[in-house]
């Protein structure tokens, strides 16, 4: 892959912006539409930020995240407290589904099981528990089970005509074997991460496959040019 040196300056740039990324020393890696990141972080969520960063970034097509977590000696929790403050988080997101949920630490190391109705709610979760002193890493291996609603091909294309999308994308959507499955290109990671959000929005969602192709910045304007010929 060629050097892209306007997605390293893209990418730097909005490294330094995000304030959530604070002072931490992160260097990003550029390898055509590939961005590594490396460096340490005081929390995960510092590292968290750092990625969504480098994918809000226009031509950015995958990034991989090798920042280490080094919290000071004074924020390592031991895993039973770690644990209470985990446990609290899904009672307040989970709510009446908490019980369907289990938690286990090693050392910082967290791994998240069970089921709940919808994405949202997995994905609540692991967010609050990424911001927590002392998490090194969430494995989060919770599943969606709906308990109403069907999924239709319908109903997420009008979803995405809500939004915009479909005027500007060329995307498919279909549904095989219970799973939601989205096909096409896109301009950057932000703009897949919201189209996944919406398959995942639907009624009756348990799995969203994607198929999206990030095409950078150039195909992206091509594909524009031609369709508004």
């Amino acid at each position: 892959m060629s050097f892209d040196s306007g997605i390293q300056e893209r990418v730097d740039a909005e490294l330094r912006w995000a304030p959530e990324v604070g002072e931490a020393v992160v260097c990003a890696k550029v390898a055509g539409d590939t961005v590594t990141l490396e460096g340490s972080v005081q929390s995960l969520a510092q590292r968290s930020a750092a990625e969504a960063a480098a994918r809000r970034v226009l031509g950015v097509a995958e990034v991989i995240n090798d920042i280490q977590v080094q919290p000071p000696g004074a924020e390592r929790l031991p895993d039973e407290r770690l644990l209470r403050r985990v446990n609290a988080i899904i009672r307040v997101y989970a709510m009446e589904h908490a019980d369907n949920i289990r938690a286990a630490s090693h050392q910082g190391y967290l791994t998240l099981e069970g089921s709940l109705p919808w994405h949202f709610q997995r994905q609540l979760i692991e967010e609050a528990v990424r911001r927590l002193r002392g998490i090194l890493s969430v494995n989060n291996l919770i599943r969606v089970v709906p308990s109403t609603g069907t999924v239709t091909v319908v109903g997420i294309e009008d979803a995405l005509r809500r939004g915009g999308w479909a005027a500007t994308h060329n995307v498919a959507v279909k549904v095989e074997d219970g799973q939601i499955v989205l096909r096409g290109n896109v301009r950057s990671c932000a703009e897949r991460e919201r189209l996944l959000a919406i398959a995942w929005s639907a009624p009756g969602a348990r799995a969203v496959r994607n198929e999206l192709v990030v095409a950078g910045i150039a195909s992206a304007e091509g594909r524009e040019q031609h369709e508004h010929q």
